[in-house]
């Protein structure tokens, strides 16, 4: 910008021009306040800034300046000094939310990001063009549609070897009900955790999953025959649905399913947020299975603003549902 010019708003810009007319007599102050939803005393404040000092007088008096709510060069040092000493390779949501849990530093992720940007810890992804996902609205009961997903990840770095998480979460309360690590997303994985599953809270109504081959039969000439899986559910009176897409399987606040949420899309969190948990050498089994559910409710978890009705299924008894769920080398020994 050369000497003489002015940077504007299109607000801004708007006022000049109507303030030009008043100082020309070509405006009554009465329209002029009407035209800019001001008291006619502060037009004609800015009627005489305008004659004192041109376009200029009409600019904001604040830009260019600290904000006055703008943390200090003192707090920023000791911040990022904690981020590349101890949060290097977290990304800046979960960083802010340590540094507010370990030392009490409260700041946004949106201030952490631009510090970690500047002093390169941090590449900012091209923004993507986003399309319109329609939300699907959730289920009214608890156990009405359970969400089911895994995520194969190096959940537990160089404590252990390469695991997929398996999850299921309720579609009306988005709570956490099962949960299981296993060495490949299997057939077996899903019937496992099922029978945890149905321990713990009984029949679901339905299960809502992807087209995953665990699920779905994807090869071509065979659509629509049922895995083992879903002739499984089937003979327990279970819905297997599927979704079309990613999208479908989410709501508004994620856009992506909650079950995907708590594995897949925050993978890259739950490693690192375990190592002052557990340290180089040890493998956490079922205590990092606690901790990843207490993290789960954290974020995640929808609160009850109503009461929801709970479906009311009958239940078969758990050696029945055992013998149903059993994987085929289990039934072949048997």
């Amino acid at each position: 910008m050369g000497d003489g010019e002015v940077l504007l708003t299109m607000r801004e810009a708007d006022r000049v021009a109507v303030i030009r007319e008043v100082v020309e007599r070509r405006l009554r102050q009465s329209e002029a306040a009407r035209r800019l939803g001001l008291s006619e005393r502060q037009v004609k404040r800015l009627a005489r800034r305008y004659r004192e000092r041109g376009t200029a007088g009409l600019a904001s008096g604040r830009r260019g300046r600290r904000s006055n709510n703008a943390f200090d060069e003192a707090f920023r040092e000791a911040v990022m000094k904690l981020v590349r000493k101890r949060y290097r390779d977290f990304g800046p949501t979960f960083a802010s939310q340590k540094l507010l849990e370990e030392y009490g530093h409260r700041l946004s992720a949106e201030t952490l990001r631009g510090w970690m940007t500047e002093d390169g810890l941090w590449r900012p992804k091209a923004r993507r063009e986003l399309r319109e996902h329609p939300s699907r609205p959730r289920r009214e009961c608890v156990g009405d549609l359970v969400q089911i997903d895994g995520s194969p990840h190096d959940w537990f770095e160089d404590r252990g070897p390469r695991c997929t998480l398996i999850v299921y979460v309720d579609d009306a309360t988005s709570r956490l009900l099962a949960t299981g690590f296993f060495a490949a997303e299997t057939t077996e994985a899903y019937m496992r955790t099922t029978r945890a599953h149905f321990a713990a809270h009984g029949r679901p109504v339905a299960y809502y999953s992807d087209r995953y081959g665990v699920f779905r039969i994807n090869r071509r000439g065979r659509e629509g025959e049922p895995t083992q899986f879903v002739r499984a559910l089937r003979t327990l009176d279970v819905e297997s649905i599927h979704a079309g897409s990613p999208q479908a399987k989410g709501y508004a606040p994620y856009c992506t399913s909650l079950a995907r949420s708590a594995a897949r899309s925050r993978a890259g969190r739950r490693p690192v947020g375990l190592r002052p948990c557990f340290p180089t050498g040890t493998v956490p089994g079922r205590s990092y299975r606690r901790w990843f559910r207490s993290l789960y409710k954290c974020p995640f978890s929808k609160p009850r603003l109503r009461r929801f009705l709970t479906v009311s299924v009958e239940m078969p008894s758990m050696a029945a549902t055992s013998v149903m769920l059993n994987s085929p080398r289990a039934r072949s020994r048997s």
